[in-house]
């Protein structure tokens, strides 16, 4: 008896066992505050090849010197833009210089809408209007542009929604950030009836990533609408990979973001019940859609909405709005390995919307919109814990509410304003570490120079140099971890000892800032960088 009742008990196990198996995976709760990633069916887009426009889209801009408007700076808020018309939805990126770079939408006197782009090449204290490039054609009415930079600061890449009923996809390159004449616009044509937003971003110096909401059709002929269809190739390469996950529900407000060692983008699934978060990811050097991985972020049937990645080191963040409280408030999720978890940034009786989110090292930092004022909270543990939020704009009740009404990158902030009675694009300067790659030189091995320009500290910076040359017999790669980088403060690292030969490509990285350079190796000696 006791035999067949083992032999009862075995059979059952096994039952359950395959009867587990067999039921679709599902997001599981590890705590009140972890999530943790789940199966999911990814398909491949078709492959796109760019068509570069031939027209001259890109102009320089015509300096108005009778605008006073030019001149507004009211206690430490900048004003970017010069326009008396409306402008908004600013996107910053860094240049090699770590110099604030930022494209935003200006609406027109027929209430269409160019993109403009500006630089400041002193920390964001003036915006010269000699560097003001915007781009116009009739084909395009570009709205809620993104834009990124490579690793390097010397190239960018930029993506628009475009607000006129054309399914074209575009994207900027702008192959030689200080050479405007080097800079392209390239089309993808798909075959959709439907075109919504799209981000963009640069892993290092060598791919770019754009996520874009359209319809698609899949490897088994079916079209799935409204879906979050994320691209990616090498920067100088001609086509375009595709993926995207096969889940019947509506996507919209694609973001992206790199590092580490992986690419990343997000959006919302407009589900039945409620809206929650996708996102997907992969290895920097995926080649086909086999090699994306997927995850969802839910709060029970609640809704998360507006998500806004940012990624240092092996710590990837989505910072989302969040309605469980029966008000907006904002929640950032931190995923490290396959779980996420969940950490309250702001959580009042008003509503706090529209998040934007920059990390670098431990130190994690967060804007978003109350009350008509632009709010900061930042954390200095991998967002464990946060700052109690601060009002950024000085005139109060004056920053306009809107998906990617304000961006931050680094210590750098720019929002939409309306104190001038028309839509202004701000600036101002918070506080976060901005760490880059000053100098490198040669010698009896590779030293680096590792800085901190930012206006708070720097902890736990990741570096690494590599030397790569067609013959190397000793050395070529060294790396470690500065565990403080005070604000103002510069370190020296190095490869140690090298031997080999022939003309060598030196790769520098800190944290999410790196550097690329050639020199010439010639036994334990390498020199000529640059």
């Amino acid at each position: 008896m006791k035999k067949e009742r083992k032999i009862l008990i075995g059979l059952i196990a096994v039952v359950l066992l395959a009867s587990a198996l067999s039921i679709p995976a599902v997001l599981s709760h590890n705590s009140k505050n972890n999530q943790s990633v789940f199966s999911f069916n990814f398909d491949c887009a078709p492959t796109l090849t760019k068509e570069r426009i031939k027209e001259n889209w890109i102009h320089a801009y015509e300096i108005n010197p009778s605008n006073s408007e030019n001149l507004v700076q009211l206690g430490t808020d900048i004003q970017v833009s010069p326009n008396p018309e409306n402008d908004a939805h600013p996107s910053i990126a860094l240049d090699g210089d770590g110099n604030p770079f930022i494209v935003y939408d200006h609406e027109t006197e027929d209430l269409y809408a160019d993109l403009f782009f500006q630089r400041s090449f002193d920390r964001g204290a003036t915006w010269p209007e000699d560097q003001i490039f915007f781009i116009s054609s009739d084909e395009i009415s570009p709205i809620k542009p993104t834009f990124d930079i490579t690793s390097d600061g010397t190239r960018g890449l930029g993506a628009f929604q475009n607000d006129l009923p054309d399914t074209t996809l575009y994207f900027i390159d702008a192959v030689d950030l200080d050479d405007i004449s080097t800079w392209l616009i390239y089309s993808f044509t798909l075959d959709t009836e439907y075109l919504g937003g799209s981000a963009i971003g640069v892993y290092e110096s060598e791919l770019g990533v754009l996520a874009r909401i359209s319809d698609v059709t899949g490897s088994d002929g079916n079209t799935y609408l409204e879906h979050c269809v994320v691209m990616w190739a090498p920067l100088d390469s001609e086509t375009w990979s595709g993926v995207f996950w096969t889940y019947e529900a509506p996507m919209s407000k694609p973001d992206v973001a790199t590092g580490g060692d992986r690419m990343y983008a997000a959006c919302e699934v407009n589900d039945v019940d409620s809206t929650w978060i996708l996102t997907m990811y992969a290895p920097h050097d995926t080649i086909d859609y086999t090699g994306w991985s997927g995850s969802r972020i839910v709060r029970g049937t609640s809704n998360l909405t507006n998500p806004q990645l940012a990624i240092s080191g092996t710590n990837r963040y989505c910072v989302v709005e969040n309605d469980i409280n029966g008000n907006k408030d904002i929640l950032c999720y931190r995923q490290t390995g396959s779980m996420w978890r969940r950490y309250t940034v702001a959580e009042t009786p008003d509503d706090e919307m529209y998040p934007a989110i920059t990390a670098d090292g431990d130190t994690v930092t967060v804007t978003f919109v109350k009350n008509g004022n632009l709010y900061m909270s930042k954390s200095e543990d991998k967002g464990s814990t946060w700052d109690d939020p601060i009002q950024i704009n000085d005139e109060d009740g004056t920053v306009i509410g809107d998906h990617r009404t304000a961006d931050i990158n680094g210590p750098y902030m720019a929002w939409t304003d309306n104190r001038n009675d028309n839509n202004d694009i701000y600036f101002d300067i918070g506080t976060a570490p901005l760490v880059g790659v000053s100098d490198v030189s040669g010698g009896f091995g590779v030293k680096a120079t590792i800085e901190n320009t930012g206006t708070a500290d720097a902890t736990d910076v990741d570096w690494n140099i590599n030397v790569d040359a067609p013959l190397l017999l000793i050395g070529g790669e060294a790396n470690g971890t500065l565990s403080s980088l005070p604000v103002g403060v510069s370190e020296t690292v190095k490869t140690g000892f090298l031997f080999g030969l022939g003309q060598a490509t030196i790769t520098i990285t800190a944290d999410d800032a790196g550097a690329t350079k050639n020199g010439f190796l010639l036994g334990p000696l390498i020199f000529g960088i640059e």
